[in-house]
């Protein structure tokens, strides 16, 4: 029966953006990790938290330009790590650097 496993707020520290104030120091950037496979009740855990924490957390202290390449990399990295599951993944980036006041800038890619 398909499943899906949602780990939320996952705080990681980027350095993010491409205008030269948003490189000065890294920022905490939330993930939300969705995870999508079979699972029915008495089947083992559909992925291990720790394992997820882990292999993401190798991504702190990262440079990115744009919010897409740090969601990209995620999923790329938890895709290597665990194979042939519906991986979602959403980072926000709080308080962009633009002209008007905005709270924050939201993507998400699903694949799977």
């Amino acid at each position: 029966m398909p499943g899906i496993l949602r780990l939320e707020g996952i705080e990681l520290s980027v350095t993010l953006g491409i205008l030269p104030e948003e490189t000065l120091a890294p920022r905490l950037v939330k993930l939300d990790i969705e995870c999508g496979g079979d699972w029915s009740p008495g089947s083992p855990p559909l992925i291990d938290y720790r394992e997820i924490s882990d292999a993401v957390s190798g991504l702190s202290g990262f440079e990115y330009g744009l919010l897409e390449d740090l969601v990209s990399d995620v999923a790329h990295t938890l895709d290597r790590l665990r194979p042939g599951l519906g991986w979602r993944v959403t980072a926000v980036k709080p308080c962009p650097a633009l002209s008007l006041r905005v709270d924050r800038a939201v993507f998400t890619w699903g694949g799977g």
